[in-house]
């Protein structure tokens, strides 16, 4: 009977620190950056309250799973060449802490023991830049960078061969307002980025 405690044991512990230890990840992908006018403003040419921007984006991370289901993470992302359909332009950083709840696929499969599916839940310090703001019909007078802390969400696949793993994820970071000279309110900011990375746990 102890001996089968023990196993119980070691398996439990096994699975809860398997994966434990510090990582670092480097990635890119795009992003699509939206601006919405705040009414009464509108874009024009053509006439809409929303326009994005496909963007370039870059990542670099790094992190820590505390189990084989938890982790934390400080990420840095740049997004640039960003370009509206009226000629302004955008290039973005965002930057903070997030916490990942994986769900590890070994709890079903043991031949897929390096596989996982995460949840990710952040706050991070936005900054936003807009190049060429003349040319935006909504932006009159638009200040040329505007910065805020906005949430971030993410969902993500990630598949590991002993140090080096893979990922492939989607992130959502929540809106930045921008303001005109006058201090009103002119765009509202929010990003969809989708990326792809490689890591090496330490």
């Amino acid at each position: 009977m102890q001996k089968i405690r023990l196993l119980c044991l070691l398996i439990i512990t096994n699975m809860a620190f398997a994966d434990g230890g510090y990582y670092v990840g480097i990635g890119a992908g795009y992003s699509d950056i939206t601006a919405n006018a705040v009414s009464p403003l509108e874009f024009t040419n053509p006439t809409t309250n929303a326009q994005d921007a496909q963007s370039l984006t870059s990542q670099l991370y790094f992190g820590y799973d505390i189990y084989k289901w938890l982790g934390l993470q400080l990420d840095y992302n740049v997004s640039w060449l960003g370009q509206y359909n009226n000629a302004y332009s955008v290039t973005q950083q965002i930057i903070g802490p997030s916490v990942l709840f994986h769900l590890p696929f070994s709890l079903f499969s043991d031949s897929l023991s390096g596989a996982s599916v995460y949840t990710k839940l952040g706050y991070d310090y936005n900054a936003v830049n807009f190049g060429n703001v003349g040319s935006c019909g909504a932006c009159a007078n638009l200040n040329s960078s505007a910065t805020g802390f906005s949430p971030l969400f993410g969902l993500g696949a990630e598949l590991g061969f002993k140090n080096v793993g893979y990922r492939l994820e989607w992130d959502y970071s929540g809106g930045i307002m921008a303001q005109n000279n006058t201090g009103n309110n002119a765009i509202n900011t929010s990003a969809n980025s989708y990326l792809v990375s490689i890591m090496y746990h330490f």
